[in-house]
């Protein structure tokens, strides 16, 4: 008790004023003019009116020319109203007024999100004003991965010849999409994705508040196709329809969907075409089917705990064939090591969470000069599911998963660790069990300038009939080596890295990052042994375009991995894309259309 109630204080001690940035700031300057005289205190008061003010993407300080946002639908402020939590006629509530604001920031749609109170027709009333900044909805997302490969010599007048660097892509995924279709919320896109074996081709749509509900509706397809054959080899597809729990009031949610993954799976290294085991490839068939519906209960306000069941049906197909060259030992070798179990599963379940409804309002964390909020408190949860043959599932089993953290408020930073684990206690002992934990530490603004935030997971899957097996390498941590080049049961990744805050130039937020990452992948926590890399990067908050950075790094490698520095010459890899290199860790249940519950990359 004496320790919950040291955790309480600490977490009701902790209302950390935070001022407007300097961006936000002048989009409130932009709708009420400088110097506006504002209620600051006007909880419990009644509001008066609730007005909507709506910013184009692109005004006087911009480097692009006003007329351009003729070319973009500005969402509609019927839209925006009904993501508000408090209306004309209502008392003003603190709690309400923050909860829009992390609704509203959560929306890809939007970049800076501001509620101003003003002064009402008398001292007991208050005029509220929403202020909403569109990012440019037609845009280009895209991710790149790279590294320096030997090209050909540049010949000196003087002395030895230059070797000139050859780029190399790891991955690349370009996403032409259409986010805020008639200013409706609604995406539609498409994906090119290219790898050194394959591309892929597809679209996505999302459609929200079907027909004004609280409804919303997405689905996604691609197909691939092979590089050296130009033929299609697999494709993949999801269709989902849920509703959410967007209001701490919320009581109902619910999700239906289905999904399918069918690909040839291949593996590269850093010299050869394959990684390979005992000189046999990592290549194998994929086939995965997932589908189900699941509806919660929420109950609760400050401490909310959500009462979930569902049923879900998951089936795993994978299939290697032996090369003519291959002999029978080196194969079963790279069956036992590398290639993971078929399984079907059928489980109905029950799922109960909890946690907390307190947050941490700061900025200069995940993104740049704009507020971002992060979960206090304490957080848990249990889900249990049986499963059995006589009803075509694949094992008799009990499974069980449990995670449990807890959120501590730093100043304007703060610090959570989380642990969980599952397990699967199967006939035949075929079971599956998994122990992981993480710490995010994220310092308060050193001098106002800077922070730091050191990161670390530790996933050790010790019991392992479906052969899962965790990659680390490339963006996964630690960056610098190729990317899934590290492969085992058990892995550890961590990071210590210092983000700048932002400067304004040609109205983009600039920041820099330095970093030291180490992360080890083994068969066992006692048999990794750790790799490290430094490097460097910018951070760029394009407001205009997204609430998320975009980030460019470039990483060298400390340890040799494969004949990686040697192979290379120029040390490390390069990576740009949107968002930062590892998220903030938090609970990850199994979701019916979801990936696995792991803190770490799971291996293809």
């Amino acid at each position: 008790m004496c320790a919950w109630g040291l955790a309480a204080f600490a977490l009701a001690s902790t209302a950390w004023g935070l001022e407007n940035s300097e961006l936000e700031e002048r989009a409130i300057a932009r709708v009420l003019g400088e110097g506006v005289t504002r209620d600051r205190a006007p909880g419990g008061k009644r509001i008066e009116s609730v007005q909507v003010a709506r910013l184009a993407v692109f005004d006087d300080d911009d480097p692009v020319p006003d007329f351009v946002n003729a070319l973009h639908a500005q969402t509609r402020e019927r839209v925006i109203r009904r993501e508000l939590l408090f209306h004309a006629g209502e008392r003003y509530s603190l709690e309400r007024v923050q909860e829009t604001i992390r609704n509203l920031q959560a929306l890809p749609q939007f970049g800076v999100v501001v509620v101003v109170a003003l002064p009402g027709s008398t001292a007991d009333r208050v005029q509220v004003v929403v202020i909403v900044r569109d990012v440019w909805s037609l845009r280009l997302a895209y991710d790149f991965q790279g590294t320096f490969e030997r090209g050909r010599r540049l010949p000196l007048a003087v002395g030895p010849s230059l070797p000139i660097p050859k780029p190399s892509v790891n991955y690349l995924a370009i996403n032409p999409v259409e986010t805020n279709l008639l200013g409706t919320r609604t995406q539609a896109g498409g994906i090119f994705t290219l790898q050194p074996d394959r591309y892929s081709l597809g679209a996505s749509a999302l459609h929200p508040r079907v027909l004004g509900s609280k409804v919303d509706t997405s689905a996604q397809g691609r197909v691939f196709v092979n590089l050296d054959s130009g033929r299609a080899e697999g494709s993949t597809a999801s269709l989902a329809v849920y509703r959410q729990l967007l209001a701490l009031s919320d009581e109902w949610a619910f999700l239906a969907g289905a999904g399918w993954l069918v690909e040839q799976t291949r593996v590269f290294s850093d010299r050869t075409p394959f990684i390979t085991r005992s000189g046999v490839p990592l290549a194998y068939h994929t086939s995965i089917q997932r589908g189900g519906a699941e509806v919660t209960r929420s109950f609760g306000r400050e401490l909310k705990f959500d009462l979930t069941a569902g049923l879900e049906v998951n089936r795993r197909r994978f299939e290697a064939r032996p090369r003519p060259e291959d002999s029978s030992e080196a194969f079963a070798q790279f069956l036992a090591r590398d290639v993971p179990v078929s399984d079907t599963r059928l489980s109905p379940f029950v799922q109960l969470e909890h946690r907390t409804a307190r947050f941490l309002a700061t900025r200069d964390v995940e993104t740049l000069a704009l507020q971002e909020s992060f979960a206090l408190g304490q957080v848990a949860a249990l889900r249990a599911y049986p499963a059995a043959r006589g009803v075509g599932s694949s094992r008799d089993l009990l499974g069980a998963v449990a995670w449990l953290g807890y959120t501590l408020p730093w100043q304007d930073g703060f610090v959570r660790a989380i642990a969980s684990t599952s397990a699967e206690a199967a006939n035949e002992a075929k079971h599956q069990a998994t122990a992981q934990g993480a710490l995010r530490v994220v310092s308060p603004r050193l001098g106002g300038f800077a922070r730091v935030v050191v990161d670390g997971a530790l996933v050790s899957v010790y019991r392992n009939y479906l052969n899962r097996r965790l990659a680390l390498g490339g963006d996964t941590r630690p960056r610098g080596y190729r990317s899934a080049s590290m492969r085992g049961s058990s892995a550890f990744a961590a990071t210590a890295e210092l983000r700048t805050s932002s400067v304004n130039v040609l109205s983009a937020r600039v920041g820099l990052a330095a970093f030291y990452d180490v992360g080890g992948v083994d068969e066992t926590v006692a048999e990794i042994r750790l790799k490290h890399s430094l490097g460097a990067g910018v951070r760029v908050l394009f407001p205009q375009l997204n609430r998320q950075v975009f980030r460019l790094d470039w990483a060298a490698p400390l340890s040799a991995a494969d004949g990686f520095r040697s192979a290379q010459p120029l040390p490390g890899a390069v990576y740009f894309t949107f968002g930062q290199a590892f998220d903030t860790p938090r609970v990850k249940l199994p979701e019916i259309l979801g990936s696995e519950t792991t803190l770490l990359e799971v291996a293809p």
